[in-house]
């Protein structure tokens, strides 16, 4: 007994006196797996990078971007949703950054409090170019407008933004945007130029996708059941899956389309229309499919297509606000006709 009292005390000594050694062996093993990871994901995603500046001055000799939107309050709720679920995720201390256009420095000698107030008009006022943009480190981009056609950085092309580049001793300050319920970091100057850095996907749908490049978003986490029978092996199975498992988006436009064909296999338009017109515009809920759903995941799409229709039905107090809206300007046009 004494022995094998000895053999542990000496075990539990050497394992004590290399445990440091097997701390580092066992990070190393770590460290090797999340390097190998990593080659894995790279290999799938482009190396090339593209640097954007946004409303830049001088142009020189780098391609310039601008944010152009329609003014659209659907999609200013879906960015807000977006931007506000995604600040969440960021550790403590970051935020996201808003990037203000400089418009071709047309802004430049007006004072803050009119930047302020022109930042405050719709975007139908700017020409459909969006005044500001909400950017976190990893959010998919999109490329509108073609890049490097030789390159294959062609309108539609889907990427990953990589980092912001920022003019040396540029000052930020912590602001709360009350509509998007959120605090982001916005320069002091407001009227500087950045430069993104974005990673290009070429290769969307072939091996491993990061979640990150296809986010989505649900106003619930709810579980929905579906039946699958297939008939030729005479085999009844239930699968539950979750509405955010497929990617749902609100197009705008003829975007959609290019996405569509980009990425993406098939394409649901949900049938639901507002009794109002002006609510009916371009922007009606799409359901996407990316190339990689397996053969079960499209018998899943019936069931689905009726919840993403109240989904996407705007409140009721929305489509009241629109008649109200109407109304006033049918009657405010007969005021104006009727005077002398």
């Amino acid at each position: 007994m004494a022995d094998v009292q000895h053999g542990i005390a000496k075990y539990a000594k050497q394992f004590h006196d290399r445990r440091q050694e097997i701390i580092e062996v066992a990070k190393q093993h770590l460290l090797q797996a999340q390097e190998r990871q990593k080659k894995y994901y790279d290999k799938k995603r482009s190396s090339i990078t593209i640097l954007i500046v946004l409303d830049a001055a001088i142009a020189g000799d780098r391609t310039f971007g601008t944010f152009v939107t329609p003014d659209n309050a659907t999609r200013i709720s879906i960015n807000n949703l977006f931007i506000s679920t995604a600040a969440r995720a960021l550790p403590t201390g970051e935020y996201p950054v808003r990037v203000v256009a400089n418009f071709k420095g047309k802004l430049a000698a007006l004072r803050r409090s009119e930047v302020r107030k022109i930042m405050g008009l719709p975007d139908t006022k700017f020409g459909r170019m969006a005044p500001y943009l909400d950017l976190i480190i990893g959010m998919p981009i999109q490329i509108t407008q073609n890049i490097r056609a030789a390159k294959l950085v062609a309108n539609g092309t889907l990427g990953r933004l990589e980092s912001i580049l920022y003019h040396p001793g540029t000052t930020f300050r912590l602001v709360h945007d009350k509509e998007a319920n959120m605090t982001f970091l916005t320069d002091l100057l407001l009227l500087c130029s950045f430069g993104l850095i974005v990673g290009l996907l070429h290769d969307a749908y072939s091996g491993v996708m990061m979640p990150t490049y296809f986010p989505y978003f649900s106003t619930r986490n709810h579980t929905m059941r579906a039946i699958f029978r297939f008939l030729a092996l005479q085999i009844v199975c239930l699968v539950r899956y979750r509405i955010q498992q497929f990617p749902l988006v609100c197009a705008v436009s003829s975007t959609i389309y290019k996405v569509q064909g980009e990425t993406l296999d098939n394409m649901v338009v949900t049938e639901w229309r507002s009794a109002c017109a002006r609510t009916n515009k371009r922007e009606q809920p799409y359901l996407l499919v990316s190339r990689v759903t397996s053969r079960s995941a499209f018998v899943a799409l019936s069931p689905l297509i009726d919840d993403i229709i109240r989904w996407a039905r705007p409140s009721q107090a929305a489509l009241d606000e629109e008649v109200r809206l109407e109304n006033l300007s049918i009657k405010t046009i007969e005021m104006l006709k009727a005077e002398p």
